[in-house]
């Protein structure tokens, strides 16, 4: 399982891996199958991770959609701001929404935009279908 996924700053592909934030606050991707303690050991000399850019990450909900893709998750990544990489769901209604992380108590939750123009919240994020994310690119 890949926990995160962000966009690269070098020409934004997408990565998945372990996600961890240096010292200077920059956000790094390291690929699956490195452990971070080898990474961190031998990445800056080789190159072993990836920065990626803040606003893109989303992390692994452990939940699939219904067409068993994973789901992500926006989450705090600075200053209390929800990163924009989650995924966006669409249910079987046509209704749009985002993931995102709650804190408090509530964990992952889709933000429902409804077709009639009202808004809801729903701890349950299997029954909709991944359509696209919430990062379009851009800090």
């Amino acid at each position: 399982m890949n926990p995160y996924r962000a966009n690269r700053i070098d020409n934004g592909k997408v990565v998945f891996g372990s996600h961890f934030e240096d010292a200077r606050g920059f956000h790094f991707i390291i690929p699956k199958g490195l452990r971070a303690c080898y990474a961190k050991k031998l990445g800056w000399e080789v190159g072993f991770f990836y920065e990626v850019h803040p606003a893109s990450l989303a992390q692994n909900t452990t939940v699939k959609d219904k067409d068993d893709k994973p789901i992500f998750g926006s989450f705090e990544v600075e200053d209390k701001k929800l990163s924009n990489g989650g995924d966006i769901l669409m249910d079987n209604q046509g209704n749009v929404g985002n993931v995102i992380w709650v804190r408090g108590g509530q964990g992952w939750v889709v933000n429902w935009h409804r077709k009639d123009g009202t808004y809801d919240t729903d701890t349950c994020l299997g029954y909709g279908k991944i359509i696209g994310t919430q990062w379009k690119g851009t800090e």
